[in-house]
């Protein structure tokens, strides 16, 4: 992530990165300490650079208190790391991650989406990470809710403009 931001993001003059974090990460067996010092260098960047930086710890199948279906609960039990082991037996590392998450203070925002689906008895799972459109359409309301704290009062009166339009459609960059 760091690399990519230096890389390609920075040139564009980001006025707002979004870090979607978690699962992979644990499925890599990245520690806390890692995925810390990699949040802290991209708080720090932002910072350097004069943009703002969201955290966003993203949600799993298993690792939240939502109800999970029969088809999410054998997601649970099948997912594993990339070393082929049960990724629930990493549940302390994903504790880890989050209480890291809460410690930066560096960043604009940090979020903390585990619970995000606490209250939803119908399927958002795919698989033990990735999310049905539904999810990803509760995830983007609550992403809208912490970015529009942030947002420069005229933000709405900027993109009324065509040549705001295109700056968006030109700039726009997303990287997984």
């Amino acid at each position: 992530e760091v690399d990519i931001l230096e890389a390609k993001i920075l040139q564009l003059n980001p006025d707002l990165v979004i870090i979607y974090d978690g699962w992979n990460d644990l499925r890599e067996q990245n520690t806390y300490e890692e995925i810390s010092r990699n949040w802290e260098k991209i708080c720090q960047i932002g910072d350097n650079s004069n943009f703002d930086v969201m955290i966003l710890l993203q949600p799993i199948a298993g690792f939240g208190e939502k109800p999970l279906t029969n088809q999410e609960q054998e997601y649970v039990r099948t997912g594993t790391n990339y070393g082929d082991q049960q990724l629930t037996n990493f549940l302390v590392n994903y504790d880890n991650y989050e209480n890291e998450l809460e410690l930066l203070d560096m960043c604009t925002l940090t979020v903390n989406l585990r619970g995000v689906f606490d209250s939803i008895d119908s399927p958002v799972y795919w698989d033990q990470g990735h999310v049905s459109d539904y999810g990803n359409s509760i995830v983007a309301q609550k992403m809208i809710s912490y970015i529009q704290n942030v947002l420069p009062e005229n933000f709405d009166e900027r993109l009324k403009s065509e040549e705001a339009l295109e700056n968006i459609d030109n700039n726009l960059a997303i990287f997984t």
